[in-house]
């Protein structure tokens, strides 16, 4: 599993893990499903003692882990003329 940031934060969440990135802990639960492990929100907030939903990086890396993914980060830059050059290769 590979977690791509791909928006650009106010923060450099590659560098401070205790930021929290909104949606990955739903991100963790597609990403499982699709390898054909069934995980749910409800599950893991449950599994890991979490509070609420917003999770930070580290904590997702951690969770994916837990469940028997391997989980690195990848960070791509977008810019609209990276589009235009999409599928003219």
């Amino acid at each position: 599993m590979t977690l791509t940031i791909n928006e650009t934060p106010s923060v450099d969440v590659l560098k401070d893990a205790d930021n929290s990135t909104g949606s990955l802990l739903d991100s963790l639960v597609i990403v499982a499903r699709h390898r054909g492990i069934f995980l749910s929100r409800e599950q893991l907030m449950h599994d890991h003692q979490l509070r609420s939903a917003d999770v930070t990086v580290a904590e997702t890396l951690r969770m994916a882990a837990a469940a028997g993914l391997r989980a690195r980060i990848a960070s791509i830059s977008f810019t609209w003329r990276s589009a235009a050059c999409v599928g003219s290769m």
